[in-house]
């Protein structure tokens, strides 16, 4: 299986599972996520550190396409409303990657989005948005490892996904 189909989001649980992953929905895989499992750092005696704070994830995309940021948009407007859970949570499926196996180990987690700074620039097919950092604070890990082991991706249901008034995403 690719990268491409273990990357998922959505704006719950259940939509990691029936068809949330991001080649689907139209977007690519980011070009790099983070995962923390911690928001800082304090020095301590001896020369040691703490780490304190929640769990955070990123997901950082180099350029997005105006339809590919509705996506992004869309799915953090729904988070936000009562068909969301209302207070702007996120589900996703990444790599966690902490240096402490040989490989990347994929885990679902949920978190509360943070709408991206999206910076415009024109360019010789249209419109991109640099550099957009998707971030997901005050995560829980869901499943360790992901869900995404258990799924037959070639059976997966579509969803559709609101992305302005007139335009809606279908994915299957």
């Amino acid at each position: 299986m690719t990268a491409e189909l273990y990357y998922r989001i959505g704006t719950s649980a259940a939509t990691l599972a029936t068809g949330g992953n991001l080649f689907a929905r139209g977007l690519p895989i980011p070009r790099q996520a983070i995962y923390n499992d911690h928001s800082g750092r304090r020095p301590m005696g001896q020369g040691g550190e703490g780490r304190h704070g929640y769990i955070n994830a990123s997901l950082l995309w180099d350029a997005l396409t105006v339809d590919q940021a509705s996506i992004i948009r869309a799915l953090i407007a729904t988070a936000e409303t009562s068909s969301g859970n209302g207070n702007g949570t996120l589900w996703a499926t990444i790599p966690k990657t902490t240096a402490q196996s040989s490989g990347i180990e994929w885990i679902d987690v949920s978190g509360i989005a943070i709408m991206p700074q999206w910076i415009p620039e024109e360019r010789v097919h249209g419109l991109v948005y640099e550099n957009v950092v998707l971030r997901l604070n005050d995560c829980t890990v869901e499943a360790e490892p992901s869900t995404i082991l258990d799924t037959d991706l070639r059976l997966m249901p579509s969803e559709t996904v609101s992305v302005a008034e007139s335009i809606t995403v279908s994915v299957s």
